[in-house]
């Protein structure tokens, strides 16, 4: 019997503890708490904990969204609770290898999700049929009279879950991060690469959630420009070829916008046109106002973490929401203080993923640098997508966003660590291929 080593039960819990909290949070919980324990003991054990960007990030979830944010909680829930204590421990991780299987778990995970786009929309009275059996009625009707209005949710209960899932897995297979050493890049393997990200992207295309599709493609045009050896080259071909694609769907309007599933995009273009704000925010500008009334009831330490949906009135229509904004719910739940040092962590992400790229390029390792880009990927997305969803609360969106934070500082130490190596060992006056040190 082959014995599953601990570093990939992590990735496989981490991975499936996304999906079931995308499904039902009682259920994410559960698998939360087992990946909880598993990883509690792994870093004990261990005894070695990051001491970099992650550890910093750790300890601010800790302190407020785990021990201000419980105190102050105006609605203790345990599926919350445990979810941020996950995170506390990814960013504490000092050993990449934990990540290791995590992006072969994901990709599958985003082929099922974008499956559940398709089967909602082709067979919705099976569908309903499928999802009555694992979620509450309540839910079921809410996923039904959000496909009246346009959105295909997929096999998750809410479709952002879905469409975020989808977005990871675009990332894995655009940067080609499934790709083992010893596979021969062929016809074959570039057809069903690029038919799998079609696919993908199709489910992302028809789901009707406009904000994902977006973000996406800013998030894509920033990493592909970071990739690039010739900027100014790749931004001459991107205004050639973005100025021809705009003309062609300006032209064609009067047909692709008469597609049913295309409805959403042609509702956005039309608000857009008539300068209509509420509409092109989905009516967020209500909620970001709300958001900033509460935060002036107290400027410097805010109203609490996770508490905004609670302090709405049940006479509001987005009673129970989040801000929608997470940069503004932070303002509003941490005050100043709390929005200074997120600001103040975010960009040195940022930061730090431009050092890591540039590292893991001039290193020549080919897996690092890909993982290097896929991580960029992520967090460019999150950070963009932050502005108009709330997926610094919701479990399935910011565990891997902190589990590629965790992998950027990790790739940075494990990159420096050799470079030191490979001039120790010229110093010397080693050859480098008789010393087995390699980025």
């Amino acid at each position: 019997m082959t014995k599953i080593k601990t570093t990939t039960l992590l990735s496989l819990l981490i991975s499936l503890s996304m999906l079931c909290y995308a499904i039902r949070g009682n259920a994410g919980a559960i698998v939360i708490t087992m990946l909880v324990f598993i990883f509690s003991v792994y870093l004990i054990k261990g005894k070695k904990i990051n001491k970099s960007l992650s550890m910093i990030y750790g300890a601010f979830i800790l302190a407020f969204a785990l021990l201000i944010g419980i105190i102050r909680s105006c609605n203790f829930e345990y599926y919350l609770f445990v979810g941020y204590f996950g995170a506390v421990l990814v960013l504490f991780n000092s050993n990449l290898d934990v990540y290791k299987n995590i992006w072969n778990f994901l990709g599958k995970i985003s082929i099922f999700e974008a499956i559940g786009v398709f089967f909602q929309k082709l067979f919705p009275s099976f569908y309903n049929s499928c999802i009555s059996l694992v979620l509450p009625s309540s839910v079921v009707m809410s996923i039904q009279n959000r496909l009246l209005g346009g959105y295909s949710t997929g096999f998750t209960r809410e479709i952002s879950f879905t469409m975020f899932l989808i977005v990871i897995g675009l990332g894995i297979y655009i940067f080609d991060l499934l790709k083992k050493d010893d596979v021969k890049i062929d016809k074959n393997y570039k057809i069903k690469k690029y038919l799998i990200i079609l696919f993908l992207f199709l489910a992302l295309l028809i789901s009707g959630k406009r904000a994902t599709l977006l973000f996406f493609i800013v998030t894509l045009f920033i990493v592909e420009f970071m990739k690039s050896k010739n900027p100014l080259k790749f931004l001459k071909y991107f205004v050639i070829g973005g100025g021809a694609l705009f003309l062609i769907l300006y032209i064609s309007f009067p047909l692709w916008s008469k597609i049913s599933f295309l409805s959403r995009i042609v509702e956005l273009l039309n608000y857009i046109g008539d300068k209509n704000i509420i509409g092109i925010t989905n009516g967020r500008v209500v909620i970001y106002q709300h958001a900033l009334e509460l935060w002036k009831h107290n400027p410097l330490f805010g109203i609490g973490w996770g508490n905004f949906k609670y302090m709405v009135g049940s006479s509001y229509w987005y009673s129970g929401y989040d801000v929608h904004n997470c940069f503004l719910q932070i303002l509003c739940e941490t005050g100043l203080v709390g929005a200074v040092l997120f600001v103040i962590l975010t960009i040195s992400s940022i930061y730090r993923l431009v050092k890591c790229v540039k590292k893991s390029r001039e290193c020549g390792n080919d897996y690092y640098y890909k993982l290097s880009i896929l991580v960029t990927y992520i967090q460019v997305f999150f950070i963009t997508y932050s502005f108009t969803e709330p997926i610094l609360y919701e479990y399935t969106d910011y565990i891997i966003y902190f589990v590629s934070i965790n992998i950027t500082d990790l790739l940075l130490l494990k990159l420096e660590n050799n470079k030191e190596k490979n001039s120790t060992s010229l110093q010397r006056g080693r050859h480098i291929k008789n010393e087995k040190v390699t980025c």
